[in-house]
């Protein structure tokens, strides 16, 4: 099975699997192979700490890199060209992108916590007093 274009993925992601091309038949075939073992789950990290294992095996060398930023990428391809596999990997959906509220206000749902420091950052300005007994790390004074 020739390799399909990686369209649903990210251009950084796409950019990586490009420039290492030999990831993916790597990654594919130890996959399939768990499967016709009878494994149903598996982690695609350790598929990747395997690859790691049989380059330096293979080359005898340590300079392979493989960025663990795009474990779940190459598992999230590898269920959508086996669909019949789908599940092998447990992946989380990529998180979509929200607008962000206008001002801090309580009623306002966070959902990031990137968003979240941005509305303590917006609050920090309001001088909050705590009382003396709930002051944390006052010891000794």
């Amino acid at each position: 099975m020739s390799k399909t274009p990686l369209y649903e993925q990210s251009a950084v992601f796409k950019a990586y699997d490009a420039k290492n091309p030999e990831i993916w038949p790597t990654f594919k075939d130890l996959t399939l192979i768990l499967i016709n073992k009878g494994i149903e789950h598996y982690g695609a990290k350790a598929i990747f700490e395997a690859i790691r294992f049989h380059k330096a095996m293979k080359h005898g060398v340590n300079d392979f890199k493989l960025n663990n930023n795009f474990t779940a990428e190459y598992a999230r391809e590898f269920m959508r060209l086996y669909p019949e596999h789908a599940g092998f990997f447990e992946v989380r959906q990529p998180p979509k992108k929200q607008k962000q509220p206008a001002a801090a206000d309580p009623a306002v749902k966070v959902s990031s916590v990137s968003q979240a420091g941005r509305i303590l950052g917006q609050a920090a300005h309001k001088k909050i007093k705590q009382p003396s007994s709930q002051k944390r790390f006052a010891w000794g004074k």
